[in-house]
């Protein structure tokens, strides 16, 4: 008796947690009045039109038929760019609500729209989007500076909007870091993680040839870290591991890595010095850290047949060498 009411107890959890995923994933749109209606949304080749399947009809909606809709885990509203009616994607709804808008065809080409008290202010990538939103978000000082500089781009401005919210919540009284006269051109957004596993975020400026690194905190608190107290940093999107307290840049990621250091040989004799990079191989399974140079094919791709058949037979060679790691990465 007990097994069968147990079974019974599922079969209901079952069916509740079904109807609840239905619920999320249904598509709807919202009239005009406010009213929610479920159906099927098919999306169109423009972001002013969608086509709305419900009870078997389908009916085509202009952006200024409707207040909005969902597609999938994907909502969208009615919005007036440019003084045109047009859907766009809400990625989250804040102090400042952000938006975006893709070129249909790509999907690639992608605007963003902020709104802050009802008002909506557009971003391209091709316009001078850094002195605009810099001077949108003048109020949170260090991140205005950082985005005059160029320390994020442009794809960054989902995060930027989420910093600038986040700030201004725990600043409500308006209270603004100051920070000191020193630009922050050479600036970038980035994370150090130091080798006792913490991390800090904020702005980074570093060099290939240096083994410091400057950081400046979302709270305008200045510092200068040596390399050799940070494991990783990443900086524009962009992951630095530190080798000989140097930061070598990760090219390729994955089961194995490849990263590329810079060096410096100075001159002598009154000779100009010169630099040149290294490659470096971590496969990591065994963390085992090997510049490029020294290691030996074979020995390296042992445990792949394909690979090993191939640089045996000479087809692969060490110039093939990220062609072959981004093989092995894949198989």
């Amino acid at each position: 008796m007990k097994i069968l009411l147990t079974i019974f107890s599922v079969f209901l959890i079952e069916q509740s947690l079904i109807g609840q995923t239905d619920q999320i994933l249904n598509d709807y749109i919202i009239n005009l009045s406010g009213d929610t209606i479920f159906g099927d949304v098919k999306k169109m080749n423009s972001n002013i039109k969608i086509e709305f399947i419900h009870d078997s009809k389908s009916i085509k909606y202009r952006a200024d038929k409707i207040s909005g809709y969902k597609k999938g885990i994907k909502v969208y509203k009615t919005k007036r760019i440019n003084d045109i009616p047009v859907y766009v994607e809400l990625l989250f709804s804040d102090i400042i609500t952000l938006y975006c808008s893709r070129n249909q065809l790509t999907e690639y080409d992608i605007d963003y729209h902020l709104e802050n008290d009802n008002k909506i202010i557009s971003f391209t990538e091709n316009s001078n989007w850094t002195k605009y939103l810099s001077l949108y978000l003048k109020d949170y000082q260090i991140l205005a500076n950082a985005i005059e500089n160029k320390c994020f781009n442009f794809r960054d401005i989902t995060e930027i909007v989420r910093l600038y919210n986040n700030w201004k919540k725990d600043n409500i009284d308006g209270i603004n870091p100051i920070l000191s006269d020193k630009k922050m051109k050479g600036f970038s957004q980035g994370t150090i993680t130091f080798n006792n596993g913490s991390t800090i975020n904020g702005f980074l400026q570093f060099s290939d040839f240096l083994d410091v690194i400057n950081f400046i905190s979302y709270d305008g608190e200045e510092a200068t870290y040596n390399l050799n107290e940070v494991e990783n940093f990443k900086s524009n999107g962009k992951k630095y591991i530190i080798i000989k307290n140097k930061p070598a840049k990760e090219i390729i990621k994955g089961k194995i890595a490849l990263y590329q250091k810079s060096n410096y040989t100075s001159g002598i004799n009154n000779q100009s010095g010169h630099s040149y990079i290294r490659l470096y191989i971590l496969k990591q399974e065994s963390e085992l850290l090997t510049e490029v140079d020294k290691i030996n094919l074979k020995d390296f791709f042992v445990d792949n047949k394909f690979l090993l058949q191939k640089i045996d037979s000479g087809y692969y060679t060490i110039d093939d060498l990220e062609t072959i790691i981004a093989i092995y990465n894949q198989l």
